[in-house]
């Protein structure tokens, strides 16, 4: 099993606490470009579409078609992504073949087809609620602070316009069918058409600005928040590092402190502070339990010198009466040995005086009592003896 430090399961511990953090973070960073990416594509279609009207509406005019470099820029660009590449190749073929100062029902269908395949494929009609212009303005109203929006002041002028050219048209076109059909009438009638076709260009020209502000607003906002998003991400993950680090060394300080207190009682049994005792975390629970243990060991030890004490005065005591019972032992051994000499030397006096013929000699004094014996039967044998010698002299006399 691996085994880690304190300092490496704090590491880790923070680790896995702010692997949530990098996974929600990422999550977000991902969802964030998603959004993004759907409104810049929004952004390029509504670009697209906006240069293919701009032909349609040339050719309503009359006017010679504008220059096809931007269109074919946003074709090499944005067919792929859009998936209009084949609207778009039958479009640019038409538009080739065109002649100014016609109308070609065939470039007006394929320019269609082509606008209808970049809304589809640029998100623009993909959902309609999401992408109402009302929305949109409330979107970029709330950002900008601009409580009024941006959209409907933009639009007033040119709606208006075209509002005004089309009830001329309106006017003209009637006062051309009624008799009698003058040329001045044609003429006015060919002026209010052309004033109609240029109050819609106006019109949809400025929607389309107004849409690229709108969907520019919005890319911006949803950049910013990321970019919030991840500087308050970045700070919280740097302030629980802090903060982690912070409690770590604190943790590693009071552990290295209560260390150097247990190697100080080790190497001085006379040390008895123990360092973070008064705290109310863990580590000073185990370092007052260590204080009780150190108590606890100098009261055993005390206990135990006590007790080795008490051993050596008993055995000290026990000592001193062995000794005094050896020397009685002694004592009693040379007064036996002095009475056994003082019994042996009445002994051998009571012999030589009876070697004398003394009959006399009969021992008085009393010896030791492993000696008695031999003191009674020493004297038994002079009574005998002393018996013998008077009959023997009844008998000669």
């Amino acid at each position: 099993m691996l085994t880690l430090s304190i300092r490496g399961r704090l590491i880790a511990v923070v680790l896995l606490s702010l692997l949530p953090v990098v996974v929600l973070g990422y999550l977000f960073v991902t969802q964030s470009q998603k959004d993004i990416s759907f409104a810049q594509k929004e952004l390029d279609g509504s670009r697209y579409v906006h240069i293919v009207i701009d032909d349609l509406l040339a050719m309503a005019s009359g006017q010679a078609l504008p220059d096809a470099a931007a269109l074919d820029q946003m074709r090499a660009e944005d067919d792929a992504a859009m998936g209009s590449a084949a609207a778009s190749a039958a479009y640019a073929k038409t538009r080739m073949a065109f002649h100014p100062g016609q109308f070609s029902a065939e470039l007006s269908t394929t320019g269609l087809a082509l606008v209808a395949a970049v809304a589809d494929g640029s998100n623009l009609i993909l959902d309609t609620e999401a992408n109402a212009a009302n929305v949109q303005d409330a979107f970029t109203a709330a950002a900008q602070n601009n409580p009024d929006g941006t959209v409907t002041p933009a639009l007033a002028k040119p709606i208006d316009a075209f509002a005004a050219a089309s009830a001329a048209l309106a006017k003209r076109t009637h006062e051309a069918l009624s008799p009698p059909n003058t040329p001045a009438e044609l003429t006015a009638l060919l002026a209010a058409q052309h004033d109609f076709v240029m109050a819609t260009r106006d019109v949809i020209s400025t929607a389309a600005a107004e849409l690229d502000h709108l969907l520019g607003a919005r890319i911006g906002a949803l950049m910013a928040r990321l970019f919030e998003m991840l500087g308050i991400s970045a700070a919280l993950v740097a302030l629980t590092v802090l903060v982690s680090i912070g409690f770590a060394r604190a943790i590693l300080r009071q552990i290295t402190r209560l260390e150097t207190s247990i190697r100080d009682i080790a190497d001085d049994p006379a040390h008895d502070q123990i360092a973070g005792t008064d705290g109310r975390d863990e580590i000073s629970a185990i370092a007052r339990a260590i204080a009780y243990l150190r108590e606890r060991t100098v009261e055993r030890l005390v206990t135990a010198e006590q007790v080795k004490t008490a051993q050596q005065h008993r055995a000290a005591e026990i000592e001193r009466a062995a000794g005094a019972e050896r020397e009685a032992s002694l004592r009693a051994i040379a007064d036996n040995a002095r009475s056994q000499q003082a019994a042996l030397a009445s002994l051998s006096g009571a012999l030589q005086a009876l070697s004398e013929g003394r009959l006399d000699c009969t021992l008085q004094a009393a010896f030791p009592e492993e000696l008695e014996p031999v003191r009674m039967a020493f004297n038994r044998t002079i009574e005998s003896l002393r018996g013998i010698v008077e009959k023997l002299v009844m008998t000669s006399g």
